[in-house]
């Protein structure tokens, strides 16, 4: 599974065959059951969709896999903004598009995606508006179609937003060289909502040609060098919610590299060339200048004779 891309179906979160016959176990943890939907305008309203989809008989029977949605992916950017998309179905007709509903406990009932990401008119995800507490709650999914000409399979999940958060990354990172051994890497905690004790880093670490890998939970790390010799220390580091926050999390992106270089050898000719001839321009001068009172000297000796 890729990074960031969400359990469906009966591999959701120990919920067990979480399938078309759920459509009714949605209902019930949305907190409305058929009925109340039945007598509520504004509630049927909200679900006429699905529950045409869902039809709740034995229809159910005859839908094809293919048409539900593919590849299921949910972000939740810097403990922020949560964004979901998806593929197609394999095997819809031309005026299939999908709809997406989510309900967690705080919320009286479901809610449509009110910002779909679209390509060629087709719904291909959701940005999320603003979410009033969602987190360490249960957040249940329902991404449903329809068209025309079939019927199209609903899909359902479920998980926990903390658990897919993914932090910006480290920015402003430093290295310090101390007794020509020890090494001080630093960076700035990732700006953002997510406290700072909730971070772990990753730290690519590069010396000359050796390159290994370390964590931490302090954004700064001490390392010793391997030889006095090496020319080029570099690292990189990334962050993601550590395990005293979230049960799982999503590494962010690698931060920009950060390298120190030693006095290397073009570096030392290139220093003393340009001295040594600056020196010897120096003496030049300076040997014409005293030859030059000299001569002058003589000439004055003679004149007063």
């Amino acid at each position: 599974m890729r990074e960031g891309e969400i359990e469906d179906n009966s591999q959701v979160s120990g919920l067990g065959n979480w399938e078309d016959d759920d459509a009714i176990y949605w209902y019930k943890k949305t907190g409305k059951s058929e009925t109340d939907m039945r007598d509520d305008d504004d509630l049927f309203n909200i679900y006429g969709e699905i529950e045409q989809s869902f039809a709740l008989s034995e229809a159910f029977g005859v839908r094809n896999l293919e048409t539900k949605i593919q590849d299921m992916n949910c972000i939740y950017y810097n403990w922020q903004y949560l964004l979901c998309s998806w593929k197609l179905g394999m095997d819809v007709s031309f005026d299939t598009n999908y709809y997406l509903f989510y309900w967690y406990e705080g919320l009286d009932h479901a809610l449509q995606c009110s910002d779909y990401i679209e390509d060629n008119g087709k719904n291909i995800g959701c940005r999320f508006s603003y979410l009033e507490e969602p987190d360490y709650k249960d957040f249940y999914i329902c991404v449903n179609g329809s068209s025309k000409s079939q019927l199209i399979r609903p899909s359902y999940f479920i998980f926990q937003l903390q658990n897919i958060v993914k932090p910006l990354p480290p920015d402003y990172l430093n290295i310090v060289v101390k007794k020509s051994e020890d090494i001080n890497l630093e960076w700035n905690i990732p700006e953002g909502p997510i406290p700072a004790n909730c971070f772990i880093y990753e730290i690519k670490f590069t010396e000359d040609n050796t390159t290994w890998m370390a964590t931490t939970f302090e954004n700064q790390m001490y390392v010793t060098r391997t030889s006095n010799d090496s020319q080029e220390i570099c690292f990189l580091v990334r962050s993601k919610m550590n395990v005293y926050c979230t049960d799982d999390g999503i590494w962010s992106e690698w931060s920009e590299i950060e390298c120190w270089k030693g006095v290397q050898q073009e570096e030392i000719l290139s220093f003393l060339i340009p001295f040594a001839f600056i020196l010897f321009l120096i003496l030049v001068i300076t040997c014409l200048l005293v030859s030059k009172q000299k001569t002058l000297q003589k000439m004055v000796s003679c004149i007063t004779l």
